[in-house]
């Protein structure tokens, strides 16, 4: 009963712990800094730079901007609202002629030049700007090739506000899990530096990722908030299947409904600006970050390797794979938490452990590699059908109501994720013979990676193949024999490897030793 209370406080300080990172930055105004209205247009009309000038004419757009190699004069200007503790800071290619700041000229450069103001110049708006919103214009001129004008957020604030909070809530966990740590020869007097550093590594990385939040959405992100919108607005994302094609399958909703519900949830939440979106998928995505350092600190803290669980943290956090996919605004560290999750309360609480791995499998198909593993394994235990049930529930729930309205489409968007061929964007192993011989797209092209999937079950079936290492397997195996992979892809098994060095340490100890046969 001890171990499951404390489990339980484990899962809801992290959960706590999530709530609190996200709105302690995107609900406080004043703490987090916006750029919004930004535009542009190839003529300085007069009064350009006023803060009052009717610019609905001008062309929209958002940071980084870039411009087409044969435009001079670039007129551009927008809003920004300043907080404590902010800055901001720009940078262009060729050279800014000019900037004002709510209708004031603050800065002017009487000769323009090739790069005059691209090679690592950042100007300083921050002593100009106001509390609140700014006006701010710049004219920016473009002497040769492409020309660019970037805007960054710099400052301590929101990270600070955003890191304390994640201070606190983990403060709590260690609390909660193991009310007499503080007293002599205990676990904490013997480590009591590491929660220090676990919490100054949290403080770290939320410095280090904050700037991110603020990318620009490429456009992958953008599709995924178009389909979003759609639900927002109670439509079916699916409908457009009807006249889709394979060759353009990118563009289309590809994952399974519960992403579109969660972005859509969001629209709601949190602002129908596509910016305001963006960012705060971003920030939800930086909370899901956190909560896996933690689990997996966690993970080792329980199996008596703190400073294994330490290094594990470090070794998720700054990753370049889960930097990338911060950047890019994919789901897939979203669709992390819960499957990394779902692995620390394995044993604990398995039918909590399959209800999470649904939740993985609803946001991003690739957990759904793991499935067989969770219904060999826990079908000893549980029972397979009880099993089956579990992981499906989620599922099942958010896909009804699509299918319902047009079953056709989401059958159609799933199977195609399966089947897709591999694209330029894609890093293609289109050299090798398995794919000439293949093919790259069909089910023919799936054959090894399905031969091998099989043999892996076989193993996990037969017992020569523990939790961990059979999760790690499924997804390698996916990244070395599917016909399209990007580099996102690679974050998948960034938590895995440090969960199964701790886990195989633990097993060679005899603590929490785990095995595929689990009576």
């Amino acid at each position: 009963m001890a171990s499951e209370k404390a489990s339980w406080h484990t899962v809801t300080l992290l959960l706590l712990f999530v709530f609190i990172f996200i709105f302690s930055g995107y609900t406080n105004d004043f703490f987090l800094p916006e750029f919004t209205g930004w535009r542009y247009s190839l003529n300085g009309e007069d009064g350009w730079y006023a803060p009052g000038f009717d610019d609905s004419k001008w062309h929209e757009s958002q940071f980084p901007m870039s411009f087409n190699p044969s435009w001079r004069d670039i007129y551009v200007r927008g809003f920004i609202k300043n907080v404590v503790g902010g800055g901001f800071l720009f940078q262009a290619d060729d050279c800014i002629e000019s900037v004002y700041v709510n209708g004031e000229k603050i800065f002017e450069e009487q000769n323009c030049e090739v790069c005059t103001h691209c090679n690592g110049f950042d100007h300083d708006l921050t002593p100009y700007l106001s509390r609140g919103k700014n006006s701010v214009a710049i004219h920016l001129v473009n002497i040769k090739g492409q020309g660019y004008l970037k805007l960054r957020a710099a400052g301590l604030i929101a990270p600070l506000i955003a890191a304390l909070a994640a201070s606190a809530a983990a403060a709590l966990t260690f609390s909660l899990l193991n009310q007499s740590f503080m007293r002599p020869g205990t676990w904490f007097s013997r480590h009591g530096v590491l929660p220090i550093l676990l919490l100054l590594l949290v403080f770290f990385s939320v410095y280090m990722k904050y700037p991110i939040l603020s990318n620009p959405m490429n456009g992958d992100f953008r599709t995924i908030h178009g389909y979003s919108e759609d639900v927002a607005m109670l439509r079916n994302p699916y409908r457009v299947m009807d006249h889709a094609s394979l060759d353009m399958v990118a563009l289309y909703p590809c994952y399974l409904p519960l992403v579109y519900v969660f972005g859509g949830a969001l629209k709601w939440v949190g602002g129908w600006e596509i910016m305001d979106w963006g960012f705060n998928y971003r920030l939800i995505s930086l909370s899901c970050d956190i909560g896996i350092a933690l689990l997996i600190f966690l993970f080792g803290w329980e199996r008596k390797h703190p400073i294994l669980g330490f290094f594990g943290a470090a070794f998720w956090s700054f990753n370049r794979f889960s930097l990338e996919v911060l950047r890019i605004g994919h789901p897939d560290v979203i669709t992390l938490l819960p499957l990394v999750m779902s692995l620390y309360l394995f044993e604990k609480k398995p039918r909590t452990s399959c209800v999470l791995l649904g939740v993985a499998v609803s946001l991003k198909q690739f957990p759904l590699v793991v499935v067989p593993v969770y219904l060999v394994v826990l079908g000893r235990r549980l029972g397979l059908m009880k099993t089956a049930v579990f992981i499906a529930l989620v599922p099942l729930a958010v896909s009804l109501p699509f299918l319902a309205s047009d079953a056709t489409g989401l059958a159609k968007a799933i199977w195609w994720s399966f089947v897709r061929p591999s694209s330029r964007a894609s890093l293609s192993w289109s050299s090798s013979p398995l794919l000439d011989f293949f093919g790259d797209s069909g089910l023919l092209s799936r054959a090894p990676i399905l031969l091998l999937y099989l043999l892996l079950y076989y193993l996990v079936y037969a017992g020569e193949v523990g939790l961990m290492p059979a999760v790690f397997a499924a997804l390698i195996v996916f990244l070395a024999y599917n016909p399209y992979i990007y580099s996102r892809y690679f974050s998948w098994v960034m938590p895995l490897i440090p969960l199964m060095i701790i886990d195989f340490i633990g097993s060679k100890n005899g603590s929490h030793h785990r095995s595929a046969r689990l009576q």
